[in-house]
């Protein structure tokens, strides 16, 4: 479950294979280059298998490669509750 932006980075963290801490809030595609295209592919899993599946037909996660822009449109979806 992804209760709040620290799991979140967590998660990205982990789906990046980061070292711990390396991602965080403010963190975007242009900061990580691990985060490239095929790392966005990565996070998207990563988020929609903690999520149970809810994120999957959330299209806008595709489009949005910062730490910030993705929780914002989950607890938009309410997938993190705020």
């Amino acid at each position: 479950m992804i209760r709040n932006i620290d799991d979140l980075c967590e998660l990205v963290n982990e789906a990046l294979s980061l070292e711990p801490g390396t991602i965080q809030p403010q963190s975007d595609s242009d900061s990580i280059k691990e985060w490239d295209s095929l790392g966005h592919l990565s996070v998207l899993v990563a988020i929609d298998e903690k999520a149970n599946g809810a994120a999957r037909e959330v299209t806008e996660l595709s489009e949005t490669m910062s730490v910030q822009g993705l929780y914002q449109i989950l607890t938009r979806y309410q997938i993190i509750l705020r």
